[in-house]
């Protein structure tokens, strides 16, 4: 009985089972330690914008345009199948792209004009630029000077990528829809990029980008781009809305409402160096992705004016 009493006061006489307390902190531990070496032996993803897709990523896409109330066309005929020449043009500016795209493109009459760079690999590339700054205005404002007496009715802007999470719609699918009437009733300038459900792609700001680059530098440069011409506003009371990504239709009429050589300062100073850099490079690009829908003859503020969305000129006309 003495026994069975110190039994008692110890507690139970059976083997005691580790508390759940005591188990979870090295479990937990196992786990930090196992995801920490999943993380780093795993490979880093690559953007599937700059990557040639899949033909399971293009099938899925394909449905997607399908269901799509933007593209759910009940008439192929609706689609532009050939464009008659010399009525739309393309310029791209690539970066590591699969650009195999651009065959749809050219198929259905509009000539493409690729841009490279250096370190940035275009093997399609018609013409290489000199130096990797700028961004995708080097290739623009380049392609306007080259061919500023040449220039096809409407000319159409654009990355190297099919699709982008500002434009997840095929841009050869664009390229099918009626884009001169769109720029037209926008007032010679439309933009491309909208996100998923057909919003035009819109920021807005109060200052006029870059913002790492100093007033007095910003107004050195408005002052060497635009000369005795009205320059855009450095800061505004509110915030105004402008089309964000650079990716863009204008009309010949709009693009030559500024002389050639505006163009070719907009170059110099797209691929100038400068102390100041956006996220690591030269601000050349964000400096003219405010400014692209002023150039070409728009308010500066872009809700302002013709109001078209890019959803109301992609949809199908109901007859």
């Amino acid at each position: 009985m003495a026994a069975l009493g110190e039994l008692r006061r110890r507690g139970s006489h059976q083997k005691r089972k580790p508390s759940a307390r005591r188990l979870r902190a090295p479990l937990a531990a196992l786990a930090a330690i196992a995801a920490i070496v999943y993380v780093a032996k795993r490979p880093a993803p690559s953007s599937p914008f700059h990557r040639p897709r899949t033909d399971e990523e293009k099938a899925q896409e394909r449905k997607k345009l399908a269901r799509h109330p933007l593209f759910a066309f009940k008439r192929r005929t609706e689609l532009w199948e050939r464009w008659p020449d010399g009525t739309l043009g393309m310029v791209v500016s690539a970066y590591r792209d699969d650009l195999a795209w651009l065959r749809n493109v050219e198929a259905i009459g509009i000539r493409t004009h690729v841009y490279g760079r250096p370190g940035a690999e275009a093997p399609n590339a018609n013409d290489q630029l000199p130096v990797n700054r700028g961004d995708e205005a080097a290739a623009y404002f380049r392609y306007l000077v080259d061919h500023y007496d040449d220039l096809p009715e409407y000319v159409m802007f654009v990355h190297g990528h099919e699709y982008a999470y500002h434009a997840p719609t095929s841009m050869a699918t664009t390229c099918r829809l009626d884009v001169p009437a769109a720029v037209e009733a926008m007032g010679g300038f439309a933009s491309l990029n909208h996100d998923k459900r057909g919003r035009t792609v819109r920021k807005y700001a109060d200052r006029l980008m870059p913002a790492p680059w100093s007033p007095a530098f910003l107004a050195r440069a408005l002052a060497e781009l635009y000369v005795t011409a009205e320059q855009p506003p450095v800061s505004t009371p509110t915030k105004l809305a402008f089309p964000a990504s650079a990716q863009f239709a204008a009309s010949r009429n709009a693009i030559r409402t500024r002389p050639r050589a505006f163009y070719a300062r907009a170059y110099n100073l797209s691929t100038a160096a400068t102390p100041e850099t956006c996220r690591g490079r030269t601000c050349g690009g964000y400096f003219f992705e405010q400014q692209y829908h002023y150039i070409f003859g728009r308010a500066w503020d872009f809700d302002d004016g013709v109001r078209v969305d890019y959803a109301r000129w992609k949809v199908r006309i109901e007859s």
